[in-house]
C-alpha cells in the first residue's frame, strides 16, 4: 500500500510541475500569437489600402490571424475584441472592418488593441439606409 501512495505522489508531483511551468509561459503564447495575428491584420490592410482589388488577397491573410488571436484571447483577455472583429470577417465587408482591425493591430502588433483603444466595427444596417 505503501509503495502505490508513493508512485501516485510522484506522479502527482510530475504533474504539478507539468502545470506550473505550462501556466506560466501562456503570458508568451498569448504576446506571440497575438503579435503573429496582427501581423497577419497590418499585412493584409497594408494590401488592401495599396489596391481594392485584392481585397481578396487581404481577406486571406486576415482570415489567417483568426486563430492566433483566438489562442491569444484565450490566455489574455484583452486580444478579445481582435479576435471578435476577426470573427466578423466571413459576414462583414472588410470594408467596414478596416477602421477596427488597425486601430487593435496598431503600432506594428507588440501591443494588443493598440493600447486599451477598441473601436467598434462599422456594421451595415439591413434596411438599406
Amino acid at each position: 500500500m505503501t509503495t502505490m501512495i508513493k508512485r501516485g505522489g510522484i506522479k502527482y508531483t510530475i504533474a504539478v510541475l507539468v502545470v506550473a511551468v505550462t501556466a506560466s509561459s501562456c503570458g508568451a503564447s498569448a504576446s506571440s500569437n497575438g503579435a503573429k495575428a496582427c501581423g497577419l491584420v497590418n499585412k493584409g490592410l497594408s494590401i488592401y489600402a495599396k489596391n481594392h482589388s485584392n481585397s481578396q488577397q487581404a481577406l486571406n491573410l486576415i482570415r489567417e490571424a483568426l486563430p492566433f488571436a483566438a489562442i491569444a484571447a484565450g490566455t489574455d483577455g484583452s486580444w478579445q475584441p481582435l479576435e471578435a472583429t476577426l470573427s466578423e470577417t466571413n459576414r462583414v465587408p472588410l470594408s467596414n472592418l478596416v477602421s477596427a482591425l488597425s486601430q487593435e493591430c496598431q503600432g506594428g502588433g507588440g501591443n494588443p488593441n493598440g493600447g486599451g483603444v477598441f473601436v467598434q466595427a462599422t456594421i451595415p444596417s439591413g434596411n438599406g439606409g
